[in-house]
């Protein structure tokens, strides 16, 4: 009888040390779970912020050009889609609109690019402007819609040298012609091609 309840206490402790095992093998699961989402939120909240310091420069770039009265027309019916793609630290501007901005010193031709050697082109000046400003961007794809002479909206993502497209066809009247967007349908600011996406103002989760 000694024997038999030695074996059940063995038998027992194996259980209950089984049970506890499968019980801290759950719980490290959700802890890499929940360490991956802040993972996540945090390269969001990154590309919302280099969404935002792209909007501000392109301002201050604007700006610059409003002096030497080649700036963008101040006509709430001038509006300008501006695409940017980086790649390999190379940064290309496309201009949808170039009449909507006037010339001087420099002419809206409708795309420029940092690795141009003309002084003239107002999107050359723009991309390389942007080149010395973030030295650091070497892959990305940017939209920003302009309106007036203003910087009303910028999408980023450092996933692609595209501008992400969900939130690209998002861009119109007033900077977003939505205040959500659908994302990957969980998670705000990651697209449905798996991209993070920084947007400013920030797009929200559609319901």
């Amino acid at each position: 009888m000694k024997l038999k309840n030695v074996m059940a206490a063995i038998l027992a402790s194996a259980m209950i040390m089984s049970v506890s095992a499968c019980q801290s093998g759950n719980g490290g699961n959700d802890a890499e779970t929940e360490e991956s989402e802040r993972d996540i939120e945090e390269e969001v909240e990154e590309a919302n912020a280099n969404a935002q310091s792209v909007k501000d420069q392109i301002l201050t770039f604007l700006t610059k050009m409003d002096m030497q009265v080649c700036g963008m027309k101040l006509s709430a019916s001038s509006t300008s889609l501006i695409t940017i793609s980086v790649d390999n630290g190379v940064w290309k501007v496309t201009n949808s609109t170039p009449d909507s901005f006037m010339s001087g010193k420099f002419t809206w031709s409708g795309s420029g690019s940092s690795d141009s050697s003309s002084e003239d082109i107002a999107e050359d000046e723009l991309a390389r402007y942007l080149a010395e400003i973030f030295p650091d961007i070497t892959t990305a794809g940017i939209a920003a819609w302009l309106e007036g002479g203003k910087c009303m909206a910028v999408t980023f993502t450092a996933d692609s040298s595209s501008p992400d497209a969900q939130t690209l066809a998002l861009l119109g009247a007033g900077g977003w012609i939505e205040e959500t967007c659908e994302w990957d349908g969980e998670t705000e600011g990651v697209s449905k091609d798996g991209n993070i996406v920084g947007t400013t103002p920030v797009l929200g989760m559609k319901d």
